[in-house]
Formats: C-alpha cells, structure tokens, sequence
C-alpha cells in the first residue's frame, strides 16, 4: 500500500468514484513478482487505467513481497481500491 501513488484526481476521472482494479501475480517462492497481469479489463476506461498504472508500478516496487515464513505462493490476486484508500 505504502507504494501505492494513486494518479492524480480530475473531472473526468475523482478518486472517489473509480472503479477497483484486480491484478493476478506469479510469483517465486521468495516472493518476486515474475509476471502480473490485469484481471479487471483495463481497456475500457482511461480511469481504469490511470488506476491500473498505479498498482502496477506499486507491485513492481514492491517486489518481492514479504511473504509468511515457510510459505510460498505460485499466484495471487491483489486488489488496488482508490476509493478505500481515501478512508
């Protein structure tokens, strides 16, 4: 989260009325992202998009990710909420 920079509001596209954005990520078993890629169809709206950038920029930041000791995860899905990030 703490990587997270959500793209700045406009009229077109408020912080608080954009949609969420799913990401499917592979991962090694030391937690770094080999691949991603949107669940949420991204296309469709450059909101979306904007949204979809951020997360994504955030997850490779991020890499790797601090996973539970002894635990190792091939895939997962992570969900970027601007709306939520606002509360």
């Amino acid at each position: 989260m703490r990587n997270w920079n959500i793209p700045a509001s406009d009229k077109e596209c408020p912080i608080e009325q954009r949609e969420p954005v799913e990401l499917r990520l592979y991962l090694d078993t030391d937690g770094t992202v080999t691949k991603f890629e949107p669940i949420t169809d991204v296309s469709k709206d450059k909101c979306l998009l904007r949204t979809y950038d951020g997360a994504r920029r955030a997850v490779m930041i991020s890499s790797p990710l601090k996973l539970p000791p002894g635990k190792a995860y091939p895939m997962m899905t992570i969900r970027f909420s601007p709306a939520e990030v606002l509360q």
